[in-house]
């Protein structure tokens, strides 16, 4: 007789976390939601995993809060711990969720298991500071959030006085994670060359923080219900922080993407907020035109043709179709913004290099745009005056980056089968010890190393990476004029990575993005501190053939562009802006804690 056969376990992947999807006392639709976060082993303190650690320390009352253990086999059965806001274990938990998903999302969409630079690990301190703010600090690379308490005279649906917590509110929380992998993807978008590049960090992050609502499909569809498909008209779902905004005494959210566009919005502001939310407007204005086209046929079919819904509650069939596309169609749109970021230019961004780069990064994967989601998107940025100068017009393929022709880069990328092969075996490795809590076998690909250029791969060895940048590096002087590099000033190599996507029909396509970078350190002290940049994002295919040159050449007087950066740095502070009064619960931080020590754990 044959014996049963065993089959092995199979191990976890995912972890539930509850958490709260809106901020709380504000969402009128349900107090918890569940978030799946990708399955991996967390030290303790913490919690604490390879992107993120959580470190619960007061700045205010220079104190350690009880940290949670998100292993433990009670917090594992139950899902984590309860949605209570007083408990300073769930905030832990709260931001670990929610920091995960925004992490996730971005390796999703560019198709790339997401590393920080070296060997860190972002730090997250729920309890950071008293005051009305949260914000990334580069020089600490941690997620700093603030407690305050609810103006006495209009705290909206606040008590007044009450405590209000910002690492409990999801947009917050997405938000500045957001402004940390901007900074990991493109490191010179906190050098303010042009109104555009301060306001892009906050544009994007805004953008990122809304299409996460939709990951949430029971709450989408809580929301279709009770508005009767019209997203629009959703406070939650399209606006930023409204507990935060109440609590402040300012009586509505702190931002919202809905407004009515003019052809004058772009230019109407240089401050990086109001025109970022010039930027985050104008995708979600093209996301809600194309759910309004897809749900078009669901609408005709429930009325009969005529597409006018009854009064009365909508069908809950119909309900979960309409959120279910509202949901799928918002992935699309946050996977396009994420994924355009391998076609942007690694310094001085624009609205405009951002429009190009999505109809771009969206046509290399949809060939057709059958369901006219760039052409709503391209729309919606018209109708607020975004748009290239030096284009024929604005269609789909006038728009989109012109390909490289042939023969004009008689040599292909170096070193790309010896990269590919690399990037799979960090790709599985990163698989299995997600879920293990075991060293890497001797002979697996190394752990993340520290490398001295900054540049193209952050877990290959230190020899390796020597290698691959002494050989691009070599590419591009060969090539420097057809890359537009200025032959006098240095080029650095700042980052190379290969991507693995799946395009409409299927098919794998591998993408490969090499970063150029030249600086005039000489000019600096001419423009109120703004070192000049310049630079070129090279895309490759999978062979190391170049297909795309995305360049922003060094300012000089014969291109016109060091007048315009003179210009602007006229009236322009370089620093991402940053509120005074959180300095000296800043300086406690860094004299309290042994952030040296934590480094040396890793």
């Amino acid at each position: 007789m044959t014996p049963p056969a065993i089959l092995p376990i199979a191990p976890a992947t995912r972890r539930p976390l509850r958490i709260f999807p809106f901020d709380p006392m504000v969402d009128r639709f349900g107090r918890s939601a569940m978030a799946d976060v990708p399955y991996e082993r967390l030290d303790f303190p913490g919690p604490s995993g390879r992107l993120v650690e959580v470190i619960d320390y007061d700045g205010v009352r220079d104190c350690y809060y009880p940290p949670v253990n998100l292993d433990d086999p009670d917090i594992l059965r139950n899902q984590g711990l309860d949605t209570i806001e007083s408990d300073p274990r769930f905030h832990q938990q709260m931001v670990y969720a929610v920091v995960m998903r925004v992490l996730e999302s971005f390796e999703r969409g560019l198709g790339r298991p997401f590393r920080w630079r070296g060997t860190r690990r972002l730090r997250v301190f729920p309890h950071a500071f008293e005051g009305r703010n949260a914000y990334f600090d580069e020089d600490l690379f941690a997620l700093l959030f603030g407690t305050f308490t609810a103006d006495e005279d209009e705290p909206g649906a606040n008590i007044p006085g009450q405590r209000v917590f910002t690492c409990l509110s999801h947009d917050i929380i997405a938000h500045e994670c957001t402004h940390a992998v901007i900074k990991r993807l493109r490191p010179h978008y906190s050098t303010p060359t042009n109104p555009d590049v301060l306001a892009f960090h906050e544009g994007f992050a805004d953008i990122v923080a809304l299409l996460q609502h939709f990951t949430y499909p029971d709450i989408v569809a809580e929301h279709v219900a009770s508005t009767r498909s019209s997203l629009s008209s959703s406070n939650s779902l399209v606006t930023l922080a409204s507990q935060f905004g109440m609590a402040s005494g300012t009586g509505q959210p702190l931002r919202s993407a809905v407004t009515a566009p003019t052809t004058g919005d772009y230019g109407a502001t240089e401050e990086e907020h109001d025109r970022g939310a010039v930027l985050c407007a104008a995708v979600l204005g093209g996301f809600l035109r194309s759910y309004a086209e897809s749900i078009a046929d669901l609408v005709r079919l429930a009325t009969s043709g005529s597409g006018v819904l009854q009064p009365g509650a909508l069908h809950p069939d119909l309900v979960r179709r309409i959120a279910d596309t509202a949901c799928t169609t918002a992935l699309r749109v946050s996977d396009i913004c994420i994924r355009a970021f391998d076609y942007l230019p690694p310094v001085d961004v624009t609205f405009d290099d951002y429009l190009r780069a999505l109809v771009t990064a969206d046509h290399d994967m949809r060939t057709v745009d059958k369901d006219h989601l760039r052409a709503n998107l391209i729309e919606e940025f018209r109708i607020r005056g975004i748009y290239p100068q030096h284009v024929a017009s604005l269609s789909d393929l006038s728009l989109r980056l012109e390909p490289v022709e042939s023969g004009r880069f008689p040599k292909a990328l170096p070193f790309v089968p010896e990269r590919l092969i690399e990037s799979a075996r960090e790709l599985d490795r990163q698989r299995r010890t997600m879920r293990s809590s075991e060293q890497p076998d001797d002979d697996g690909p190394p752990r993340p190393t520290a490398h001295a250029d900054g540049g193209a791969s952050d877990w290959a060895a230190p020899d390796q990476q020597r290698t691959w940048a002494k050989a691009l590096h070599a590419w591009a002087t060969e090539h420097q004029e057809a890359l537009q590099l200025d032959p006098s000033a240095p080029i650095q190599v700042a980052g190379f990575h290969t991507s693995l996507r799946l395009d409409a029909d299927g098919y794998a396509q591998t993408h490969i993005s090499l970063q150029l970078v030249q600086r005039d350190a000489d000019s600096e002290r001419d423009l109120g501190g703004i070192t000049p940049l310049g630079g070129t994002t090279v895309i490759a295919d999978g062979s190391g053939r170049v297909r795309y040159v995305i360049a922003k050449p060094l300012p000089t007087e014969a291109n016109g562009r060091l007048e315009q950066l003179n210009a602007f740095a006229a009236g322009v502070e370089h620093r991402l802006r940053r509120p005074a009064w959180a300095a000296d619960a800043r300086t406690r931080i860094v004299n309290n804690l042994n952030l040296r020590s934590i480094d040396g754990r890793r």
